[in-house]
């Protein structure tokens, strides 16, 4: 082979090298990552002993039982790791360990559950006994000023949860909302009194609000006219890990950052991830708006897209597990997309689930999710991910 060969072969791989590393310099391009698939090992439908309605909200516990709410129905019910049904383990009611009509389920730490409702103010929790059934245990109700917000997240360690507090929702009702709103994320002990205000502060989306006479809304709250919340709000998130640890994430268009939080509340780990910006796509703003009703005001739709940024954020919701951060990263034609990546930020690749189907739970290399089909019914999938 000549010298000039020789020296053609090495120009072309510094070339190609060079490239790759300013594309490495530019961030990830969610684009290029290469597709994950996904073996469908579970799903929890319809059978002689469960019937689901309308799901809601789901758990995997230490023994692998699944913990579902049913907002139809107004039970949480628990099935076996084989999807097999054990037990309606509460129901709606007035009394210890019953529902009301608006709940969620959250993990309560030592493999225990509890079930929050905001409109009591109230934290019902729920243990294991010895033959693996989960039954009620006790309550907890608030004690805290009822203007306050107080809506609890999740276990932190020991005897105390992470809650987010500060104004309630019906202080931002307004026609002239700014886009964001502070959301302090505060400290709670067991009988769900804060000891320590405003830990972190988040940046959370408001909704924006109308008058009747312009805007021709379903929905009307303290006279004023209900538009929505403009699509692609860079919000940011809080989801608990072990050990008492948590993780905070806050997307912008061209980074991702995540501060993952010792039970001190200590920050041990910044992980700054580099993102390819996206545009919004008119494309994207059809899709996004696909179920406005046709007899609300198209004014409505208007007024939303003035409000929405050029930009799509890094993300728009994310989970957690062991070893990896699960992005929900758009919402398309092709369905939700969703990227993997390691705890020290470098991308997996990338799969997209059904516009029914949401992601509750993310193990290792299986993910856990709802599937809420408005057609055939909605079933419990777990998938696993070829990573």
């Amino acid at each position: 082979m000549s010298k000039i060969s020789l020296f053609c072969i090495a120009a072309c791989l510094l070339f190609l090298s060079c490239a790759y590393d300013r594309q490495a310099d530019n961030g990830i391009n969610f684009d290029q990552l290469n597709e994950l698939s996904l073996d469908l090992i579970l799903e929890i439908g319809t059978s002689d002993d469960y019937l689901p309605g309308e799901l809601r909200e789901m758990l995997v516990m230490k023994d692998g039982s699944f913990i579902v709410s049913d907002q139809r129905k107004g039970v949480i019910d628990q099935l076996s790791p084989e999807g097999s049904f054990i037990a309606t383990i509460a129901g709606q009611g007035e009394g210890p360990g019953e529902l009301p009509p608006f709940f969620s389920i959250l993990d309560a730490g030592d493999d225990r559950f509890g079930a929050w409702s905001g409109q009591r103010r109230q934290l019902d929790i729920f243990v294991q006994d010895e033959s693996g059934l989960y039954h009620y245990d006790e309550s907890v109700r608030a004690q805290t000023a009822s203007h306050q917000r107080l809506d609890v997240i999740g276990h932190h360690s020991g005897d105390q949860y992470l809650a987010f507090t500060g104004k309630p929702d019906w202080e931002f009702m307004a026609f002239d909302n700014p886009d964001y709103r502070d959301m302090p994320v505060s400290l709670v002990d067991k009988s769900l009194a804060i000891v320590e205000d405003s830990k972190h502060t988040l940046q959370f989306p408001n909704s924006l609000f109308g008058d009747p006479a312009q805007f021709r809304s379903q929905v009307t709250m303290n006279g004023m006219a209900f538009l929505g919340t403009p699509p692609y709000r860079y919000r940011d998130r809080l989801r608990i890990m072990n050990g008492g640890r948590y993780i905070i994430g806050q997307p912008r268009a061209d980074q991702a950052d995540f501060l993952i939080h010792d039970e001190d509340h200590n920050v041990i780990q910044h992980l700054e991830v580099d993102i390819v910006p996206r545009n919004v796509e008119h494309d994207d703003l059809n899709h996004a708006f696909r179920q406005l009703s046709e007899r609300e005001d198209q004014n409505i739709r208007r007024e939303l897209e003035g409000r929405v940024d050029d930009q799509k954020p890094a993300f728009l919701n994310f989970l957690t597990s062991n070893d990896h951060l699960w992005l929900y990263t758009d919402s398309g034609q092709s369905g939700k997309q969703f990227v993997v990546l390691d705890l020290e930020g470098d991308p997996l690749g990338k799969f997209y689930l059904e516009e029914h189907e949401v992601l509750q739970v993310a193990e290792d290399d299986r993910i856990y999710l709802l599937n809420r089909d408005p057609e055939l019914g909605h079933t419990i999938r777990v998938y696993q991910v070829q990573l």
